[in-house]
């Protein structure tokens, strides 16, 4: 942390372009497999902040609210319809499934049949 450029980021939710993303996935492969500075929990987003720090990727912050955290807010899918993407937190698999199935049919599936 000594030798940070930068203020860390909480890398909880990214997105990648598809032309990065094997080179990146690569590259927080190695970081996260090498020897951690300092003993520390949830070294996969030490990883993280390392590949978004060290290496010559472009990171923005997303817009205020394009990211939404459902099943850690509100449960209601209705009010994720609009969110850019979606990090679901609380919750186990099951849930995650079936609120994502939930959003899909609401989605794709009822509007295809148009007005009622």
């Amino acid at each position: 942390m000594r030798c940070l450029k930068h203020k860390a980021i909480n890398s909880g939710a990214m997105a990648l372009k598809a032309e990065h993303y094997q080179r990146t996935m690569a590259e927080w492969s190695r970081i996260h497999a090498s020897p951690p500075v300092q003993s520390k929990d949830f070294l996969e987003q030490a990883a993280w902040n390392r590949v978004i720090l060290d290496t010559p990727l472009r990171a923005r912050s997303f817009e205020r609210d394009a990211v939404m955290y459902p099943l850690n807010e509100d449960y209601d899918y209705r009010i994720y319809r609009e969110a850019t993407f979606l990090h679901c937190l609380g919750g186990d698999l099951r849930m995650k499934v079936q609120f994502m199935f939930g959003l899909y049919m609401s989605t794709f599936f009822w509007m295809s049949l148009g007005p009622c």
